[in-house]
């Protein structure tokens, strides 16, 4: 994550770019970003392609109309997210049906499905629809096995059914959560092979993922073997 604090102190953009290849770049409060911090946003979204970086931009406010002459906004996907009180629960999970609708049905290229009264009272009525994690397995699922194009409080029910996991499960478990109850060293073990699994699976190179990791590549390659591992090219 960056903001414009940090912005300022990079001197070398391919330096920088080079250290962060293959990764993610979050620039954080961008409307307060000045003069300087935005032509060096733009030196490195302009060789972001190169290195293999993508770029998020965060904001409190719409960029669209105050930076339309300094960013060509066309090369990003926008997603306009309202900040609801304690007691708008509804509203909330309204808003965010519509967000994830959106994205997966235009962003991913899906057939176009919409929800009727009977499928938002559900949702409404179920508490743990306040958890983002569960309201998007829900809507992913009935995006994906529903057939028609209107989904209902059936499709609900069914989602829940066909869940490849348990939904009540998201809220309660932290994915690491049975690593606690392991004796120190089968757990560290345990967490190398997890940590280094997810960036195989992402196509990291040795080089790479030795450069992520901050392991020698020689003991990266031992590690692996030791851990049943295969290693990436």
């Amino acid at each position: 994550k960056i903001d414009q604090n940090f912005i300022k102190k990079i001197d070398n953009c391919d330096s920088f770019l080079e250290d962060k290849k293959n990764s993610l770049i979050i620039f954080e409060n961008f409307s307060d970003y000045n003069e300087n911090a935005i032509s060096i946003f733009k030196i490195i979204e302009s060789k972001s392609k190169k290195y293999n970086v993508k770029i998020v931009i965060s904001s409190d406010s719409d960029l669209t109309e105050e930076y339309k002459q300094k960013i060509n906004f066309s090369d990003f996907s926008i997603l306009d997210f309202k900040v609801f009180g304690p007691n708008d629960e509804d509203r909330l999970i309204n808003a965010a049906k519509e967000i994830l609708t959106y994205h997966l049905n235009f962003v991913s290229n899906k057939i176009y499905k919409e929800f009727d009264i009977t499928f938002l009272n559900k949702i409404r009525s179920d508490k743990n629809c306040y958890d983002i994690l569960y309201l998007d397995q829900i809507i992913r699922n009935c995006l994906k096995f529903t057939h028609g194009e209107v989904i209902d409080e059936e499709d609900y029910l069914n989602a829940i059914k066909l869940s490849p996991i348990n939904l009540h499960e998201i809220i309660k478990h932290d994915p690491i959560d049975h690593l606690y109850g392991m004796e120190l060293k089968s757990a560290r073990d345990e967490f190398d092979k997890i940590y280094l699994k997810h960036h195989l699976n992402n196509n990291v190179s040795m080089k790479d993922l030795s450069k992520i990791s901050g392991v020698e590549r020689t003991h990266l390659y031992r590690k692996l073997k030791q851990l049943g591992l295969k290693n990436s090219k």
